[in-house]
């Protein structure tokens, strides 16, 4: 928002990171209309020529990765994302190559695909999702290079998604925990080394890709 700016003397950053927290998408859409705002905070204000938006990844606080009427699913908002990213291609490609615009740049960082990734993996190895099925879905996720595709494919694992345990957390609360993306163990006795609270990751064991995938479209 412009707020955040008011708060911020620098207009003369190389790259500006943005992720869109789906849970604050429960009740209202995300609009196109906020997708172009953040370009303009981020080019006219803050002096950046690549923006680089973060797909929403897995986290107890989303509702599901399938849309329904009333929640937009992580499909629907990564989905989104996406087309906004290719939208913004073509109309840089539109413009003369002397125009400054053409310099401009936004990528898409998918980390839904390596949150889901950890997800499916964790849930075949605990037992959560039968073997067979889940090395079907993730041969045709790695075969892919189609973000439509990926998405339509996740969707389809929604209510395995879905499942949940209501676990005691640092001893005075306790939340429900999503089982494929916490648990250890099909009964969640004890927590896996992705995330310890559904939402938080591990970064000593993801920090690599993490890294390693923002430097890459940095360079880019």
């Amino acid at each position: 928002s412009k707020e955040l700016y008011d708060l911020c003397n620098e207009t003369n950053f190389d790259v500006v990171v943005h992720q869109i927290p789906i849970e604050w998408r429960h009740k209202e859409r995300l609009q196109w209309r906020e997708l172009d705002e953040l370009l303009d905070l981020s080019f006219e204000h803050f002096g950046a020529n690549i923006v680089i938006l973060q797909t929403s990844p897995i986290n107890n606080n989303m509702a599901g990765i399938a849309d329904s009427d009333d929640v937009m699913g992580a499909a629907e908002l990564n989905t989104m994302i996406w087309n906004f990213s290719r939208a913004f291609e073509a109309k840089v490609q539109s413009f003369n190559f002397t125009d400054p615009y053409r310099k401009r740049k936004v990528l898409v960082m998918d980390v839904f695909a390596y949150s889901f990734s950890m997800f499916l993996q964790n849930s075949l190895d605990i037992g959560l999702i039968p073997l067979e099925h889940g090395m079907q879905i993730q041969d045709k996720l790695e075969q892919t290079d189609d973000f439509g595709m990926f998405i339509s494919l996740t969707a389809t694992m929604d209510d395995f998604v879905k499942q949940t345990l209501m676990k005691q957390f640092m001893e005075t609360k306790s939340f429900r925990f999503r089982i494929g993306q916490n648990c250890a163990d099909i009964n969640c006795t004890k927590l896996n080394r992705l995330s310890y609270d559904g939402m938080h990751w591990c970064m000593s064991n993801t920090h690599s890709r993490l890294n390693a995938g923002l430097a890459c479209l940095m360079k880019c």
